[in-house]
């Protein structure tokens, strides 16, 4: 991640949320306010593991033909429809992501406590193991804490979809990035992915760049997909 306090952030508002928390009287009644306060302590001291896909809402982005694409860009748009219908067997969620300042964490703890009034309504009457709470909590907190960025990343728009259980070993596989071997896992089996559009960014040739993709997509399988060039100006 390009945020150095990645899931650090969520996690401290969720630490704001359980501060608050005497506000709300079903959290005090439910038994789950200190299972909550400790997974939310353990993950401060050692942050969980999850996997996230990253997605921008502005196809034709000045910040991000800049920010991610060394030389020539380009933009994939997708359907959101078809990317739930892609994951839907393995589960995780797609959501939108919420900035907030350093030591500002209201909005982010507003949405933790949502998360977990809704746990409380649907399950809490039904939980009476230690073990499962402190489960469903975890999940609850590691899903959330993914969802919150620092504010300086607000143009990028972004939403995500969340992965936040471990998945088995055979699916974990490495790539490199600069001197890091980074954890990913493919979506094995699933089909061609629900592309919409696809947008050229600023670049030396976006003609030639734009009919190659035509031809690339419609040989995949794809058909007819919209292919256009940017209309920033931008000179690279």
């Amino acid at each position: 991640m390009n945020d150095r306090e990645e899931l650090v952030h969520g996690l401290r508002a969720a630490k704001d949320a359980i501060q608050q928390s005497s506000r709300f009287h079903g959290w005090n009644q439910s038994k789950l306010l200190p299972v909550l306060n400790d997974v939310v302590e353990d993950y401060l001291k050692t942050p969980p593991d999850v996997y996230v896909t990253c997605f921008g809402t502005d196809t034709d982005s000045l910040t991000h033909w800049r920010g991610y694409c060394e030389g020539q860009g380009v933009s994939i748009e997708l359907s959101l429809a078809g990317l739930e219908q892609l994951t839907g067997e393995i589960g995780g969620e797609f959501q939108q992501v919420i900035y907030s300042k350093v030591g500002d964490h209201g909005q982010a703890a507003t949405e933790i406590q949502a998360r977990v009034d809704w746990l409380i309504e649907r399950m809490g009457s039904f939980i009476t193991n230690e073990n499962q709470r402190r489960l469903l909590l975890a999940k609850v907190v590691r899903s959330a804490a993914a969802a919150f960025k620092h504010v300086g990343f607000k143009d990028e728009t972004e939403w995500r979809y969340v992965y936040s259980e471990q998945p088995a070993p055979d699916f974990i596989q490495f790539r490199v990035r600069d001197n890091v071997l980074v954890p990913y896992f493919v979506l094995k089996g699933a089909g061609p992915l629900p592309i919409t559009k696809v947008t050229v960014g600023p670049g030396k040739d976006q003609e030639f760049t734009r009919k190659s993709i035509e031809r690339f997509l419609k040989a995949s399988g794809y058909g007819i997909v919209p292919v256009i060039e940017s209309n920033v100006p931008y000179r690279t």
